[in-house]
């Protein structure tokens, strides 16, 4: 089964059902501010476990549940929003579960079991959140505007503006200056890796970061 199939295999399990989910029809059931992965395997309980420590969702915290499927090639999907996105396509996730999603896709076996594990949710906290070293250093309110931000890294200062709800940066010390194309963003993340440095719009809201340096 090649990927474009496996996409389409998840995206009628997790979505639509399609008649894939003979059981545990609850799993369809979304929630906007969750993120839920879905674990086609042939060894559910060991996967489980295995999603678990990379996440790092603690087993009491999480909302799991299971279902039986058809018979199809073990896969690992991610819903956020109500778009599943590819964790081997998309940029800015954990490599631990990257390696995860290409080991269950080299299985020979294949997987009659559909695991669903939803993330607790967090509410948006409607702020622009900067980071250096990993330590907060600047919290400000998308409903503001601001010229000008500076943040000091390793590298030097980095300037963002803060638009309209829309932060961009204007001024990077490091050599490639990759952040300041990326223009203007209304989520996710900018980490420029040289300068420590990570900027955070709405962190409960989306997956899709912006990985520069």
């Amino acid at each position: 089964m090649d990927n474009i199939s496996r996409r389409k295999f998840i995206i009628r399990s997790i979505l639509l059902g399609a008649g894939t989910i003979s059981g545990g029809l609850s799993l369809l059931s979304l929630c906007s501010r969750q993120r839920s992965y879905f674990i086609i395997t042939d060894k559910p309980a060991s996967d489980l476990r295995r999603l678990l420590y990379i996440t790092k969702i603690a087993n009491n915290k999480a909302n799991i549940e299971y279902a039986s499927i058809r018979p199809s090639f073990p896969d690992l999907g991610i819903v956020e929003n109500g778009r599943l996105i590819d964790p081997i396509q998309s940029h800015g996730l954990d490599p631990d579960l990257q390696n995860f999603a290409n080991e269950l896709r080299s299985r020979k076996r294949v997987g009659m079991h559909l695991v669903k594990v939803d993330a607790p949710g967090l509410d948006g906290n409607d702020t622009v959140v900067f980071q250096v070293n990993s330590e907060i250093v600047e919290q400000v309110s998308l409903q503001n505007n601001y010229q000008k931000i500076i943040l000091v890294g390793e590298e030097g200062k980095t300037s963002f503006e803060l638009q309209n709800g829309f932060l961009f940066v204007t001024q990077a010390p490091c050599r490639y200056k990759v952040c300041r194309e990326m223009g203007p963003i209304n989520c996710g993340k900018i980490i420029c890796a040289p300068n420590k440095l990570v900027a955070t719009i709405n962190p409960a809201h989306r997956l899709f970061d912006g990985i520069t340096g």
